[in-house]
């Protein structure tokens, strides 16, 4: 296929993805080589190929790869005011299908809530401020609570921060980042599967830097597209504008300030986990071989090979096996969990037991 470069990418780009609409990643004979208005984020180069043409559900998105970074992202990034008003109102209902969250939603962050705290309790020192952005349901801002920590965070969804704050108790307000106060005011933060879907992520945590303390961290975790979890026909979602690999987030991180203090997940892990610092010494260094790996991950699974992987049958058992629980005994258990959280006048130990 000739090489296919256009500055907008206008009409010869809609006749290619109407040739080429597919449910799975594109073979490397069709991968276009285009020229985007908009450069990338993380390295500023403008060259890029396409990887995708269809998300998860079948709907026309587009996806490319920067040729110089290897980072993979929507070819059209939406605004920041068109995001703003999909995650207040539309997300929760259209990614997860409900508005108020359901028992079952609530249990599974619960337990993503208390699975984080673990995690993550080595790596935070007695009496640091904890701070989410992108707190979901709260749980996680919960769990550090319980735990005796000053923990808090923001949410912009509606729905789901009215239920974090009047069922849960959790300190979450509903603003974006962009109007939290950036001042030096946190010793922990978490951006917990929120960096791949903010248009701006450099932008971004160079604020995130300017709010924490001298000697603060920030804890970034998002879904790895390097991984072999990731079934090619359900990489791409209009709500991931960004899909990070370790290499690509680790570059990331040092073009926004900061280095890698900590990695909490293997290269081939289903989600890239790194504790980071502020380092105003560090400078980006684009790796040579960045697309070069990015594609190599893209292409190593096709659908039967993904099914035939060691692991998958048993991953799936369990999962059926733990929603047939869920289904049953969620409601009981998530009105235990509002219980225990609106008991306001017990210490913060006894609660942490008892969850």
């Amino acid at each position: 296929m000739p090489v296919l470069q256009t500055l907008p990418c206008g009409i010869h780009f809609h006749r290619l993805t109407t040739r080429l609409s597919t449910h799975r990643p594109m073979p490397p004979s069709c991968k276009s080589l285009l020229w985007r208005a908009e450069p990338c984020d993380l390295c500023g180069a403008h060259e890029c190929r396409v990887v995708g043409l269809r998300d998860r559900r079948g709907k026309p998105l587009t996806n490319v790869v920067c040729t110089r970074c290897g980072l993979v992202s929507h070819l059209d990034i939406p605004s920041k005011q068109q995001l703003c008003e999909y995650y207040k109102r539309r997300y929760r209902r259209e990614y997860h299908g409900e508005a108020r969250p359901s028992s079952r939603r609530v249990l599974r962050a619960w337990r993503r809530g208390k699975t984080v705290f673990r995690q993550l309790r080595p790596f935070v020192r007695t009496g640091d401020r904890v701070f989410e952005i992108g707190g979901g349901l709260g749980c996680t801002v919960k769990a550090f609570e319980l735990h005796g920590f000053d923990a808090s965070g923001i949410e912009p969804g509606e729905d789901f921060q009215a239920f974090s704050r009047n069922q849960l108790g959790v300190r979450l307000e509903n603003v974006t980042l962009d109007e939290v106060v950036p001042d030096p005011s946190y010793d922990f933060i978490l951006l917990v599967h929120v960096i791949e879907h903010l248009p701006q992520p450099v932008k971004a945590l160079r604020r995130i830097g300017s709010m924490l303390r001298p000697g603060g961290r920030l804890y970034i975790e998002c879904p790895n597209i390097a991984a072999r979890y990731v079934r090619p026909s359900g990489m791409f979602h209009f709500a991931h504008i960004y899909n990070f690999a370790p290499h690509t987030m680790a570059m990331l991180a040092n073009s926004a300030g900061f280095r890698v203090a900590e990695r909490l997940a293997a290269d081939g892990d289903r989600n890239v986990q790194m504790i980071l610092t502020p380092d105003r010494h560090v400078a980006l260094e684009v790796d040579p071989e960045g697309c070069r790996t990015t594609l190599a991950a893209l292409e190593r699974y096709h659908v039967l090979r993904y099914h035939l992987r060691a692991g998958y049958l048993a991953g799936r058992l369990l999962a059926i096996a733990t929603h047939a629980s869920d289904r049953i005994m969620s409601d009981r258990r998530v009105n235990r969990i509002i219980q225990r959280c609106q008991e306001a006048r017990l210490p913060a130990e006894t609660l942490a037991r008892a969850a």
